[in-house]
């Protein structure tokens, strides 16, 4: 029997450069003909991947995401939840979708992949949707306006560059799931929001027509407090579920008292207070900055929420 053929150098370069998978074509054009190839799956250890698609090895993830690149056509890219894993803005899914504007083979749906007939750009080794595209299309999947929320301001927190985009993109895609939601957290100022928690405080403040207090704000040069309303020397402080007992408590307590000193009262707010509604929480900060001089409305706006507290102090406006 002929001892297998060795990859060259470029064959080795393209392997490495493609995660260790390439396709028959790419193999004959770097010397490696279908006998070579076969013997190196005989023998070792490459494995195939169906459709004129191998890898050298057990392939990773970037390898199957080249693998379905490879099987659905020159201009597919890694798409949704894969895409976002790849940017290092999401887990691993079960699942690698590649999208592609026309598929070069009629590609059955194995079960490492699935493939959509979707024209979009891409990027980057393996080509792949950029981060707010990805992120967008994930979005399309999730039903609870609170888990688009937490998503939202997860992804911010650690790409706060991607906002501006990501506003501009949910102007143009008119049948983007949660459209309205999304605009209304993403065209306004978000200066300072850091946390899923931060992010539903802002969107009571919007819904309710509250004034919108200063993120990160120093009331007295120190340290930094959640949400300020410096006119009205009222304090938010947002405490999450992470919010720990014992030492901290005590440390709050004691900014507490240093605030009330300098005139100012702070209104300590848990997740059970956002979550799953906010609009009492609305009706008592209301009551709190006008007791402290806000020349509010005489009732909120209200939510579709609101009619469930009784005897809610409301105005005729109805906010979404």
């Amino acid at each position: 029997m002929r001892a297998a053929k060795n990859p060259g150098p470029e064959l080795i370069s393209l392997l490495r450069a493609q995660a260790g998978v390439a396709t028959t074509r790419q193999l004959r054009d770097k010397g490696f003909g279908p006998s070579s190839t076969k013997r190196w799956v005989d023998a070792r250890g490459w494995v195939d991947l169906g459709r004129g698609v191998f890898a050298d090895s057990s392939p990773s993830f970037t390898g199957l995401c080249w693998a379905g690149v490879l099987l659905a056509g020159p201009d597919a890219i890694v798409g949704g939840d894969a895409a976002l894993h790849l940017h290092g803005l999401g887990p691993r899914p079960q699942v690698i979708d590649i999208h592609a504007s026309d598929l070069v083979h009629r590609v059955h749906q194995p079960e490492h992949w699935r493939f959509r007939r979707i024209p979009q750009l891409g990027s980057g080794t393996p080509p792949r949707a950029n981060p707010g595209v990805a992120f967008l299309d994930h979005l399309d999947a999730v039903q609870d306006e609170g888990d688009v929320i937490t998503k939202l301001a997860e992804l911010l927190h650690q790409r706060h560059d991607l906002r501006r985009y990501l506003a501009h993109l949910v102007r143009e895609r008119t049948r983007q799931r949660h459209r309205g939601l999304l605009r209304e957290l993403l065209e306004g100022t978000m200066v300072g929001i850091a946390s899923p928690l931060e992010l539903r405080y802002l969107r009571m403040e919007r819904l309710h027509g509250l004034p919108e207090g200063s993120r990160q704000a120093s009331l007295d040069g120190g340290r930094f407090v959640d949400v300020l309303y410096e006119k009205y020397s009222l304090i938010t402080e947002l405490d999450g579920a992470a919010h720990h007992g014992g030492a901290r408590n005590a440390r709050d307590a004691r900014r507490d008292r240093r605030h009330a000193l300098q005139g100012a009262h702070t209104n300590r707010v848990t997740y059970a207070d956002l979550v799953p509604s906010h609009c009492e929480l609305a009706r008592d900060t209301a009551m709190l900055l006008r007791h402290r001089g806000w020349p509010g409305p005489d009732g909120l706006i209200t939510c579709v929420h609101c009619r469930r507290l009784p005897q809610f102090e409301a105005r005729g406006d109805q906010a979404a």
